[in-house]
C-alpha cells in the first residue's frame, strides 16, 4: 500500500511537459512556464519586468525561445528529484 501511496503522490506533484509548452506557448514572455518550473520563480519574475517593460520586450522575446530548448531538462531535473525526495523518505521510515 505504501509504494501505490508513493506512485499517486508522484503523479500527483510530477510536472507535465506538455503543460509546460503550452503555458509557453501562450504566456511565454510573461515567463509563465518558468512559475510552472518550480525553482526558477526569481529569473520569471526577471522576465515579467523586462516584458512589461516595453524597451526590453525583445530581450524577453529572444530569452523566451532559449527557454524552449531548456523546458525538458527543467522538467525531468524536477520529476527525478521529486522520485528521489519520495525514495529517500521511504528509506527514512524503514
Amino acid at each position: 500500500m505504501n509504494a501505490e501511496y508513493d506512485m499517486m503522490e508522484y503523479q500527483a506533484r510530477q510536472k507535465s511537459l506538455a503543460v509546460s509548452y503550452v503555458l509557453w506557448v501562450f504566456l511565454g514572455l510573461f515567463g509563465a512556464h518558468r512559475f510552472y518550473a518550480g525553482n526558477r520563480v526569481g529569473t520569471a519574475v526577471a522576465q515579467l519586468v523586462c516584458t512589461v517593460l516595453v524597451i526590453t520586450s525583445p530581450i524577453s522575446a529572444v530569452w523566451a525561445i532559449v527557454d524552449a530548448f531548456l523546458i525538458p531538462g527543467w522538467i525531468k531535473q524536477h520529476n527525478l528529484e521529486l522520485a528521489g525526495e519520495l525514495r529517500q523518505r521511504d528509506t527514512n521510515k524503514v
